[in-house]
């Protein structure tokens, strides 16, 4: 269900063409302004306003907001939500403490609308209307409200008017009257996607006159004929209909045609102990609420609560609590307050100051007396200690200031007790704050402090005191210092802080290495770390070739690679013969030399 409401003054409403946004219209529309808030009309709508695809205003040329206006939303257009109000333009009008309606006030050319489009799904040959006509005269003047309709663009036809009595309100207040129409359309149908509007009005009084509040709400359009809600007969399943009084009364016939559910308040407005409630058949049936039942709050706290008594309607008078009655009025500063005449009246102020020099004295809220520090302030010597042991603390006297004396040759630290001796361990004994200096074993301030004696060192003071002795290199005192480990020299020390001596011992070997002759035909050896060298021939070892001699003159003799070959020169007789020889040698006898066989053998090659 869409809720909207429209009023205007001396105005009509009038749709434009079709537009995809208008609202459809499927055969019932029902349009309230609960949420209406007089904020505007707008194309999108935020809270409180509504849409210019649906709704338009007109307050003369220059206050013109027509069907899809961007925005309308100040001024003219949104005066807001109130009771009541004089300004023209659009308000959101509040009828009582829950109803709102649509409202207007006009300036005398004012006009406003709004529309739909068949979405039926067929053409309307009958429409049914209720709506509520709410006015507000603020003179004695009549106001007149008018309804009106229009098909497409054609021409707009009076639906339904009305007009209030002279003089009908005085003082002013919203008078509603329940409005029905039927209308006959099967001559000039609505066809099928086709708009058609509706537009409010009136006119404040027929002898002149402008400036009455006027309103429409709860309105609610049908398609076809059938029963109608508030047409003041009771049909079509409907319980009840008292025409333009519908809703007038608590358990009176509902604007939905209903009565009332049973329970429903009807207690007089004021009322507070009045619990009559409907008995759902349009009766008030008259009822006290329970005695005990609160009635009215305690408005402070010298206030009482008042209760129903049970017998009657009304809440008991409303009544204080005794004078002299603790009351609290919230706050701590004035003291403990007391009812008098109704009110918490403040008691004595709290008294702060605490007697003390030192602190500062006042009231806070909500906690009360409080006494603040006053930075640097003493009233005795205990309260000056600034934990430094090498300070004497006092107090000037009772809200006096506190000095701080240093003690000469106090320390707190070991950094307090620096003598500037590197040869003292300088400290502060945390027992009596005063520096110790205990001196360094083996520190020294020149190298004449490091002399350690010895020849063969070089002696210095370092860094932080401490002495230093490095050795001098190939120095010596004895001969001792001066063994090389080397069991082929003879180590001596020429005297103490002297130099070494390591003569080398003749034939002395440590590895065959050491025992190398050169000689390619001999086995190098030694017997042992500091012994002595062996050279063992090689058999049949060469190194020329007359190493390799064999006293034969028939043979070649040469030394390749340290080995000797003899090569046969002589004639192959000689061969035959030496062969022979040789054959004949090794069958006779070792009996003696083979010398002159060898040269028997010579002479008969030369013959």
């Amino acid at each position: 269900m869409t809720k909207v409401v429209l009023g205007v003054g001396a105005l009509v409403f009038v749709w434009a063409a079709p537009a995809p946004a208008q609202p459809a219209f499927t055969g019932s529309h029902v349009y309230d302004f609960q949420a209406y808030a007089g904020a505007g009309l707008a194309a999108v709508p935020g809270p409180g306003q509504l849409s210019t695809d649906a709704f338009s205003a007109f307050f003369g040329s220059s206050l013109n907001c027509s069907y899809g206006s961007t925005s309308c939303t100040a001024a003219t257009f949104a005066h807001g939500l109130a009771p009541s109000g004089f300004l023209t333009g659009l308000w959101a009008f509040t009828t009582d403490a829950v109803n709102r309606i649509f409202g207007v006030v006009s300036n005398g050319n004012a006009a406003s609308g709004m529309r739909f489009r068949n979405a039926t799904g067929a053409p309307i040959t009958a429409l049914r209307i209720r709506y509520d006509a709410w006015y507000r005269n603020s003179d004695i003047l009549n106001t007149e409200l008018r309804l009106r309709m229009t098909i497409g663009t054609g021409t707009p036809s009076l639906l339904d008017s009305y007009t209030s009595p002279l003089g009908e309100s005085t003082p002013p207040v919203w008078v509603r009257r329940v409005r029905t129409v039927e209308r006959d359309l099967s001559s000039t149908p609505i066809a099928v996607d086709q708009v058609f509007s509706f537009s409010f009005g009136f006119l404040d009084g027929s002898l002149g006159g402008v400036g009455d509040e006027v309103g429409f709400d709860n309105f609610a359009l049908f398609a076809g004929t059938g029963p109608l809600c508030g047409d003041g007969v009771v049909e079509g399943g409907e319980e009840c209909d008292t025409g333009s009084s519908l809703g007038n009364s608590p358990c009176g016939c509902a604007l939905d045609c209903t009565w009332p559910a049973a329970g429903v308040s009807c207690a007089a407005a004021g009322a507070a102990c009045d619990a009559s409630a409907c008995n759902g058949a349009g009766v008030c049936v008259p009822a006290y609420a329970p005695a005990g039942t609160e009635c009215r709050a305690a408005a402070g706290p010298c206030d009482r609560a008042e209760s129903c008594t049970g017998s009657t309607a009304s809440c008991p008078a409303d009544a204080w609590r005794p004078d002299g009655s603790s009351c609290s009025d919230g706050t701590t500063c004035n003291g403990d307050e007391v009812c008098a005449g109704g009110a918490c009246a403040a008691g004595t102020p709290l008294g702060c100051d605490d007697g003390n020099l030192c602190t500062a004295d006042s009231c806070v809220e909500p906690d009360g007396c409080v006494a603040t520090p006053i930075a640097g302030c003493c009233n005795g010597d205990a309260e000056c200690d600034d934990g430094d042991p090498c300070t004497t603390d006092a107090c000037s006297g009772p809200g006096g200031t506190c000095t701080y004396s240093p003690i000469s040759g106090c320390c707190t630290s070991d950094a307090d007790c620096d003598d500037g001796n590197d040869c003292t361990s300088d400290a502060c004994d945390p027992g009596t704050w005063r520096c110790t200096a205990t001196p360094i074993p083996a520190c020294c301030l020149t190298a004449a402090d490091c002399d350690d004696g010895d020849p063969c060192t070089s002696d210095t003071c370092g860094t932080g005191g401490l002495c230093a002795s490095t050795p001098i290199p190939d120095c010596c005192n004895t001969d001792g210092d001066c063994d090389d480990d080397d069991p082929c020299t003879t180590d001596t020390c020429s005297g103490p802080g002297g130099a070494c001596g390591h003569a080398p011992i003749a034939g002395c070997c440590l590895t065959a290495a050491d025992c190398d002759d050169d000689d390619p035909c001999t086995t190098d050896g030694c017997t042992g770390p500091g012994g002595a060298c062996t050279h063992a021939p090689i058999a049949g070892c060469c190194v020329e070739d007359s190493d390799c001699d064999d006293d034969d003159p028939c043979t070649a003799d040469s030394c390749a690679a340290h080995v000797c070959a003899h090569e046969w020169i002589c004639g192959a007789d000689a061969d035959a013969d030496a062969d022979a020889d040789a054959d004949a040698s090794e069958d006779a006898p070792d009996d003696g030399p083979v010398e002159d066989d060898a040269a028997t053998d010579a002479d008969a090659v030369e013959d």
